[in-house]
């Protein structure tokens, strides 16, 4: 099966052949907007495939960074406890992330 890893993708009917052997990363970057960055897909919570195992994406986020309207860079301690946990969902300049085992 390691050898039978072949993804076809009829954009015309908006369907796709996949081979057994083909993993769902694969796939995932064959089909599911791989030019997405981390922001825009925390911005929509980040749901993918492990979220119903472990979660959305911005349930993992334990630090950001943000540039204030003072130009200044805020980091979770610095722009206190409320305003980390309301970018969560929405954005910043970049993220600290868990990850699973």
């Amino acid at each position: 099966m390691i050898n039978l890893r072949s993804i076809s993708i009829d954009v015309e009917n908006n369907t796709t052949w996949d081979q057994t052997g083909a993993t769902l990363g694969e796939l995932s970057q064959q089909v599911f907007a791989p030019t997405v960055g981390v922001g825009g897909n925390f911005s929509g919570g980040g749901y993918g495939m492990m979220s119903r195992k472990h979660g959305i994406a911005a349930d993992h986020i334990i630090d950001a960074k943000l540039i204030d309207a003072n130009g200044q860079i805020q980091d979770r301690e610095s722009m206190g406890e409320d305003l980390f946990w309301a970018i969560r969902g929405v954005g910043g300049t970049s993220f600290r992330m868990s990850l699973h085992q």
